[in-house]
C-alpha cells in the first residue's frame, strides 16, 4: 500500500505540510502532480475516523487514472 499507514500518522499529528510532501513525493513516482485540492482531498480523507490504507490508495488510484486520462 505504498506506506499509507505512514500518511495516515502524518495527518493523524497534524503534519498536514508533511502529508502534502508525501503525497507529492508519491505522485511524482507515478509521473503527475497533484493540485492543491487534490491534496486536501485525500488529507481530509485521512482524517476520517477509521481511515484505511485501503481507501486511500484506492482514492488515489482513481486519481492517477483520471489523469492519465486527460
Amino acid at each position: 500500500m505504498y506506506g499509507w499507514n505512514e500518511f495516515i500518522l502524518l495527518v493523524a499529528w497534524g503534519d498536514y505540510d508533511g502529508a502534502g510532501k508525501w503525497l507529492q513525493g508519491m505522485a511524482e513516482d507515478y509521473g503527475i502532480q497533484l493540485t492543491r485540492e487534490e491534496e486536501d482531498g485525500l488529507i481530509e480523507l485521512g482524517t476520517g475516523e477509521g481511515a484505511t490504507a485501503r481507501e486511500l490508495n484506492l482514492a488515489f488510484d482513481e486519481l492517477t487514472i483520471q489523469k492519465r486520462c486527460n
